[in-house]
């Protein structure tokens, strides 16, 4: 009988950024109103862009709306969000 292929985690090479933190490297993608999180071994971490960034949805999303600073998430938001994971 034959062997099932084991399954490694996909991560997808296109439409994500890297970002390496304390020496490893992270993948991550904005969506409409989320942030994906790729770990190195592949596991996917899904949170609110206004949890990233520490501000209330409301304000994400005006901030979207007025195209301000609150309505985007920069690398160094991910950056401190990861390191509250670890």
């Amino acid at each position: 009988m034959r062997q099932p292929k084991p399954r490694t985690p996909r991560v997808p090479a296109t439409g994500t950024r890297s970002i390496v933190v304390n020496g490893a490297a992270w993948r991550w993608s904005v969506g409409k109103g989320n942030v994906s999180l790729w770990s190195p071994d592949g596991v996917r971490h899904n949170a609110n862009a206004s949890t990233i960034k520490g501000i209330t949805p409301d304000v994400y999303e005006r901030g979207k709306w007025k195209r301000t600073s609150d309505g985007s998430v920069c690398p160094s938001h991910v950056r401190a969000y990861i390191e509250g994971l670890r």
